[in-house]
């Protein structure tokens, strides 16, 4: 049996028996793992405040190879992220990005690269919450490269042509200029101007560019777009629930 520490992303908590809980976390050296934190569920436990969502700690934990449940053995934090900025937008977000975490992610597959790339939008959209949506368009498309799923927003795979304005065709997964897109009903216009703010977020180096960019683009149908680009390139359907609760929120305001 190995005792193990790492820096990890709380993903979800699930009870288990009347006074444990299972834990997901996204580790940085070890990606996707889930422990059990036994007792955690009392008032009394050393691991009660520490499980909260939308945090970065540091966990020791008791690996053992024949088990698919390790064991929680410590946990420190250190960032909780919208600690004063706990408005429903903004929370939604950065919990959509934890959700992507969970869902896009397989079990086993350690990345540091993705691991920074969420620590990162989690602390940028906690300094800046009036671009939550942007912050997670960005957070898209570098895990879309990251997994190996790159969209091409230059050249239409159809003619080979420039892309001037495109449809995105969802039963096909691919963007498509207009001119070989007529008549199809299967898919989401994209206008020049989209597809601009697309390839200026594609660019930055960080997310801290993006105060530069212009931001006049609503993000919620590029976010629509995305999820729906990922979910057909691992061949299963994703659908975020933290986004549809902030749709269903707005819909009855």
């Amino acid at each position: 049996m190995a005792v193990i520490k790492t820096e990890a992303i709380l993903l979800k908590s699930i009870p288990f028996s009347n006074s444990s809980n299972i834990i997901h976390f996204y580790t940085k050296e070890h990606g996707k793992i889930a422990v059990i934190a036994k007792g955690s569920r009392r008032m009394k436990s050393p691991f009660r405040g520490f499980l909260e969502p939308l945090t970065l700690v540091e966990i020791i934990y008791l690996f053992k190879q024949t088990r698919e449940i390790q064991t929680l053995s410590k946990i420190e934090n250190i960032e909780i992220y919208l600690r004063n900025n706990k408005t429903l937008v903004t929370t939604v977000y950065a919990t959509a990005i934890i959700e992507c975490l969970d869902k896009f992610i397989r079990d086993i597959q350690p990345d540091e690269s993705i691991f920074q790339l969420t620590v990162q939008s989690l602390r940028f959209i906690d300094r800046h919450p009036d671009l939550n949506g942007h912050i997670l368009v960005y957070f898209l498309l570098q895990l879309i490269e990251n997994i190996g799923f790159k969209i091409d927003f230059h050249n239409c795979p159809e003619c080979h042509h420039p892309i001037i304005d495109a449809y995105y065709h969802f039963n096909k997964g691919r963007l498509i200029c207009a001119q070989c897109s007529q008549n199809n009903k299967s898919s989401q216009y994209f206008s020049k101007e989209t597809l601009e703010y697309l390839n200026s977020i594609v660019q930055i180096a960080d997310e801290t560019e993006l105060v530069k960019i212009n931001l006049q683009i609503n993000p919620e149908k590029i976010i629509k777009f995305l999820v729906s680009y990922l979910s057909y390139h691992i061949d299963y359907q994703i659908n975020l629930k933290s986004l549809e609760l902030l749709h269903n929120f707005t819909r009855m305001e």
